[in-house]
């Protein structure tokens, strides 16, 4: 009998993961919400300035400076490319690899970044939000092709990158 209640309750644990929210770390409603209200709201642009970015999860996900946080200056046209492309503003594009732009939706942004070319190859999805002085972008990285993307490689799981605005960029 306690050995059927162990085998259920590992069967509740791993059920509860493989049922698990598109956003990290986010209780399932809350990021469904999340991503489902902005996707209605008015569209607002994201302010040019300087933004400080942090990023979680250990993937191959990473940022420009090759840290896990950073102070980057938006001007105009990276702070409009944003919500288009978020990997394309944050990241150093990866060789061999192409990105499929969703278009936004209010103030929700979706996308990949496939890599089929590679030895091993991948795709990073993510969903994201903004508003006018920050973005918060969650996704997951997997790597390998159709048996071989099950098994766990080193570089592949869950990713975040936030930005938030902290002021305007240094003359």
């Amino acid at each position: 009998m306690r050995m059927a209640r162990i085998i259920a309750a590992a069967s509740a644990v791993v059920l509860a993961a493989a049922c698990s929210p598109l956003v990290p770390g986010a209780p399932a409603e809350d990021a469904e919400i999340s991503y489902a209200e902005a996707s209605l709201e008015e569209p607002v642009t994201l302010l040019p300035g300087l933004y400080e970015l942090r990023l979680g999860g250990g993937t191959l996900v990473e940022l420009r400076s090759g840290t896990r946080t950073d102070r980057v200056c938006l001007d105009s046209y990276a702070a409009g490319r944003v919500p288009v492309d978020p990997l394309g503003a944050t990241m150093e594009p990866w060789e061999t690899c192409t990105d499929e732009l969703d278009p936004p939706r209010g103030n929700a942004m979706s996308g990949a970044r496939r890599c089929t070319q590679r030895r091993t190859p991948m795709i990073a999805r993510y969903t994201g939000t903004h508003s006018a002085d920050a973005f918060k972008v969650a996704g997951s990285v997997a790597q390998g092709t159709g048996e071989n993307q099950q098994v766990m490689r080193l570089g592949s799981g869950d990713f975040s990158i936030t930005g938030k605005r902290i002021g305007d960029c240094p003359a």
